[in-house]
């Protein structure tokens, strides 16, 4: 099922929709907080024309990232270069295999 913006209710369009700096999510299980964030990364990609502009989204399971990933595709097609979709772990295993050096680590450790 595709999720459109009129499916959303006051509290969470306000989220999909804030503009005013950070801000915080917080709602219990099965509350909507994925299609929220996936339409609010949308809403900020679209509206930011400024390349250098980027998002990263960081979960804790490879299959949230994934459904993230399917869903922000879903909402703006194949213009998601500037979205980093993963896991805790993946980001910062991909960060010490190019940093790692400063701190003794080769490129191809293994956790």
């Amino acid at each position: 099922m595709t999720i459109t913006i009129d499916m959303f209710n006051t509290n969470q369009r306000q989220a999909v929709e804030w503009g005013d700096g950070t801000l915080l999510a917080l709602a219990g299980p099965g509350s909507g907080k994925t299609a929220v964030l996936t339409w609010r990364i949308a809403n900020l990609i679209r509206n930011t024309p400024d390349e250098s502009f980027r998002i990263l989204g960081l979960t804790f399971t490879t299959k949230a990232a994934s459904e993230m990933r399917n869903r922000i595709r879903d909402l703006l097609g194949e213009n998601t270069r500037r979205v980093q979709l993963g896991t805790f772990h993946s980001f910062c295993t991909d960060l010490l295999r190019q940093h790692g050096s400063q701190l003794g680590l080769r490129p191809d450790f293994s956790s």
